[in-house]
């Protein structure tokens, strides 16, 4: 009974190891189980980086809309700097133009005006004063005279009668620069002196 029994197990244990060595095989097919799982690695390291290449695109755009957005600027600033030339341009007064102001009859009808506007103050008759006040005007763009101001000054009597007649001058044709009227500084000499109730009037400087 017993020699039927070692035999028995003897053959149960023979079969057993043909198992356990397949079992063996069969258990190094496990890395086929770590391959999927380093293809999930592999495929979630591939999102990322598709991932990170969309952001990149993104920034990208942003920065070409940024810069787009500065050179609009530029632009604006460019053109608001161009304006604000143009506007002080046009109110700048020039001391020389390419064609100067012209008094309606040219400068002899200048110094009739003169002679016959000026009266000769009573208080520089009274103290013996005389002598030649200079000034300068501006001729505005339509022609019309402008800020009065006294360069050189002799008496104070004397100069208010000379800024009240230049106050008083016609419209001048104005003065133009690149064919465009401007507004241009005049210098006008006025000499006052004393022969009885006469004045005499030196040629404008222009």
């Amino acid at each position: 009974m017993k020699k039927y029994f070692c035999i028995l197990f003897a053959v149960m244990l023979f079969a057993m190891v043909p198992a356990a060595s397949l079992g063996q095989t069969r258990s190094g097919k496990k890395p086929r189980v770590e391959r999927k799982s380093t293809q999930k690695k592999a495929s979630k390291k591939s999102s990322v980086k598709k991932g990170t290449t969309i952001k990149n695109d993104d920034d990208k755009d942003k920065k070409e809309d940024e810069i787009m957005t500065i050179e609009e600027l530029k632009a604006m600033v460019t053109a608001s700097d161009q304006k604000d030339s143009q506007n002080y341009n046009e109110e700048k007064v020039f001391n020389s133009v390419e064609q100067m102001p012209q008094f309606p009859g040219g400068d002899a009808a200048l110094m009739k005006y003169l002679a016959s506007h000026i009266n000769y103050p009573s208080e520089a008759v009274k103290n013996n004063n005389q002598g030649r006040v200079i000034l300068q005007f501006v001729v505005e763009k339509d022609g019309s005279i402008g800020e009065v101001k006294v360069v050189r000054s002799v008496d104070d009597a004397l100069d208010k009668e000379a800024v009240r007649v230049i106050k008083s001058l016609p419209k001048f044709t104005p003065g133009r620069q690149s064919g465009k009227p401007v507004r241009v500084w005049y210098t006008l000499p006025v000499t006052f002196k004393l022969t009885g109730t006469q004045t005499q009037q030196t040629q404008p400087v222009q």
